[in-house]
């Protein structure tokens, strides 16, 4: 048999003393007694941070590899499973907060998003949603009134004839689209639109033309004439440089040619002088003069012929539209035909100035030249050409009056207040409020689809919102899913469990199997036909259930066969009753003695370890008996004696030293203060039949130290006597009938006893439990 060596100095408090001894050593089998306190667990810890690498260490300190769940009401086996059912259980809570906060989202968005049906589910409608549906309301009853408002006007405005300024289909829509070209017009630019819209098609005025004169030129040759003067060939002094008494004579000569008596003076016309003076004026140069400006005479005249032959425009030809401007361009023909009037009277008044002056010069004439008049016969057919272009474009043209009229009239509508109806304040005062409440209307919008895309969430995935939350739920519902996948199947250890139990004669505590698709495996406590509330399993069955579990996971197929195994049973015996404390020992003494758990613990190569604070399960899980082998000594070749404390180690723990127990006289088993606690601990765990057996091994202590017979120990005290001597039973004896005394009953009859054989101090100073006396 191997021995391994614990090394005490590597624990990280300092519990265990290790001034005189640092090493623990220990044998395939230990047995090891501690009050609670005295360091148990931190050995164990010890034992599996030196041995975990090099064996299998196996540690047994109560239910832990078991899980009373409630939720499920059942019990979990396997720490395996345990860790995933503690690990489903969570996932489960987060599902469970995830659900809630999904629905507390869900209702929200029901909220956000009301309709009818969720009245009957007691749902309200979110103030978001109500703002948004008032603001929907008072926007809605305003356009409502604006639109009434444009259709009103529309129709109006369709009824008006004579002239007619919209189309035959013109509604609420089209006066609408009017409104942002509106104009208002004066009442002349309305009459002349109207007038437009009654005109009837016009023939095309062809173009003017004004008499092209060469004033410039006729003007020079009008002055050369005025500068010529004819030589005179015979003198008559009395006319001599006296053009004024020449043109007298001529003019005389001219009106006399057949009379004799002078007009003017009454003197008779001498023929001599008749003939003097025909001379005098029938000088060639004198008649050619005289042809020269005849001819620019009648030139004028005819120039004035042609001025006189322009005629003013037609109004009657004309759009009335263009009246106006007809009216300008006549007044500017007549002012022109005024002005080159004038121009051609002072030429002809010069020219018959020179006419009476033949025979000197006369003054220039230093008329102004009158502009040319291309520019007026411009300006006058562009007028004619608007004209006729009107004509060409009537139908448009009317058509934009049209729309003229029908905007002036749009826009008169549009100012008016109160004369539509009462509490108008005017179109536009109306459109800003109903702009107003559509920036209301549009906020309240925007708020409340902001407030529902918030809580739908989006790829960001932002916490609280419908998607993060949903993406959690299905991934901890996949954690869940993959967890499932890897729960171990302990089926075949419940079925062995059960069997031992009952075997044990334990009718209601039987492990019957549940297996849910979206759970880990678990027990119901089942008792006959019936299953048990999960939270009516007392500590002790729990503690029972944990340890046969545990002797089953020894045995566990995925355990590494190479490694020895290292078992540790730390406090074992939890509240059990003395039918499972049997069990228990009966159980560890099979796996410890090797030959019918061999699967479980091999003796040549692993390692058992069984600590406790029970005196009771202390002295009774050991190997019993105090017989020794004998067997030949391979050094000495001798035969020696070879106890159980020989081939095992036994230690107690005291003063944080471990105690090496090498003989029973060492041991617990005589130690009589050890019997007390062991007396204590059952009373407390109201184990009548074990507390029989400790108060039977005092008594017998008591009297062999004290040399007192039975009989007088029990001075005729019969019922004492069967109570403490016939009904005490060993540990494998399990057929007693039930004594019908409570443990206050028991102890009193014991503390009786000592009592009557006057040894009450004695009882006082080793039991310890005052509050039951």
């Amino acid at each position: 048999m191997g021995e391994i060596s614990l090394d005490l100095s590597k624990q990280e408090y300092l519990v265990f003393d290790i001034s005189k001894n640092s090493k623990l050593m220990l044998k395939n089998k230990n047995f090891i007694f501690g009050k609670n306190g005295s360091g148990k667990s931190t050995l164990c810890e010890l034992i599996k941070s030196q041995f975990n690498e090099t064996h299998n260490v196996f540690i047994f300190s109560g239910f832990e590899n078991i899980l009373i769940d409630n939720k499920l009401g059942a019990v979990v086996l396997g720490k395996e499973n345990i860790q995933i059912q503690t690990d489903l259980l969570f996932l489960d809570k987060e599902i469970e907060k995830l659900r809630e906060r999904k629905q507390k989202q869900e209702l929200l968005l029901k909220q956000l998003q009301w309709i009818d049906t969720y009245k009957e589910d007691g749902i309200e409608k979110h103030e978001l949603l109500q703002k948004k549906e008032d603001d929907e309301h008072k926007y809605k009853e305003k356009k409502e009134e604006i639109d009434k408002f444009c259709q009103e006007k529309a129709r109006i405005l369709k009824s008006k004839e004579r002239p007619q300024i919209t189309k035959p289909t013109y509604n609420k829509q089209d006066f609408s689209n009017d409104i942002p070209n509106k104009c208002r017009l004066n009442r002349e630019e309305i009459e002349n639109l109207e007038k437009i819209l009654i005109e009837n098609t016009k023939k095309d005025v062809p173009k003017f033309h004004f008499p092209k004169f060469d004033l410039k030129n006729l003007l020079e040759e009008i002055n050369n004439v005025l500068q010529k003067k004819v030589k005179e060939t015979i003198i008559i002094e009395e006319l001599k440089d006296q053009p004024t008494k020449q043109a007298f004579a001529r003019e005389g000569l001219r009106i006399h040619k057949d009379v004799d008596v002078c007009s003017f003076c009454g003197n008779h016309i001498t023929e001599s002088r008749k003939t003097k003076l025909e001379r005098y004026f029938s000088v060639s140069e004198v008649e050619k003069l005289e042809k020269l400006i005849k001819s620019f005479v009648q030139k004028i005249n005819e120039n004035l012929k042609f001025l006189n032959n322009i005629n003013d425009l037609d109004k009657g030809l004309f759009y009335e539209k263009f009246y106006k401007r007809v009216d300008a361009a006549n007044l500017n023909i007549n002012s022109k035909k005024t002005e080159y009037k004038l121009f051609f009277q002072q030429l002809i008044e010069k020219l018959e100035e020179k006419e009476k002056n033949l025979f000197g010069t006369v003054e220039i004439a230093l008329v102004k030249i009158p502009e040319c008049l291309s520019t007026e016969e411009d300006e006058i057919n562009s007028l004619i050409a608007d004209n006729n272009n009107f004509s060409k474009n009537l139908y448009m043209e009317q058509n934009a009056a049209q729309k003229s009229l029908r905007l002036h009239y749009v826009a008169e509508y549009l100012e008016q207040t109160s004369t539509y109806k009462d509490n108008w304040l005017g179109y536009e005062n109306e459109e800003k409020s109903l702009n107003d409440l559509e920036v209301i209307k549009n906020t309240a919008e925007k708020i409340l689809a902001s407030k529902i895309s918030e809580i739908k969430g989006s790829p960001d995935k932002k916490e609280d919102t419908l998607l993060f939350i949903k993406d959690e739920i299905s991934e901890k519902t996949h954690e869940k899913n993959e967890l499932l996948k890897k729960t171990k199947n302990t089926s075949q250890s419940a079925i062995n469990i059960n069997e031992k139990l009952k075997n044990t004669g334990k009718d209601n505590l039987e492990l019957h199997l549940v297996k849910d698709d979206d759970k880990v495996e678990h027990y119901l406590i089942q008792e006959g036909d019936n299953y048990r509330d999960i939270d009516k399993i007392s500590t002790g069955e729990k503690n029972i259930i944990a340890f046969l579990y545990f002797l089953e996971s020894l045995s566990d197929l995925e355990i590494e066969k190479s490694k020895p195994k290292i078992i540790i049973l730390d406090d074992p015996m939890n509240s059990n009753d003395d039918t499972m404390q049997y069990l228990i020992i009966t159980e560890l003494q099979k796996l410890y003695q090797g030959s019918k758990y061999r699967d479980k613990f091999n003796s040549d190569k692993d390692f058992f370890i069984c600590l406790t604070h029970n005196a009771h399960f202390y002295i009774n899980v050991q190997p019993h008996g105090y017989f020794k082998d004998k067997k030949i000594d391979k050094e000495t070749n001798k035969v020696i004696e070879v106890s159980k404390y020989d081939k095992n180690n036994f230690y107690i723990i005291e003063n944080r030293n471990f105690r090496k127990i090498t003989s029973e006289k060492e041991d617990l088993n005589t130690h009589y203060e050890y019997l007390w606690m062991e007396l204590e601990e059952l009373y407390n765990r109201n184990l009548l039949n074990s507390m029989l057996n400790s108060m039977r091994r005092i008594i017998e202590t008591y009297m062999n130290f004290n040399k007192i017979e039975q009989d007088s120990f029990y001075n005729g005290k019969e019922e004492y006597m069967k109570i403490f001597n016939v009904n005490s039973h060993s540990i494998d004896d399990l057929s007693a009938e039930m004594i019908g005394k409570t443990k206050e009953d028991l102890l009193a009859m014991f503390k009786q006893l000592f009592i009557d054989n006057d040894s009450e101090n004695h009882f006082n100073t080793y039991w310890k439990v005052t509050s039951d006396q």
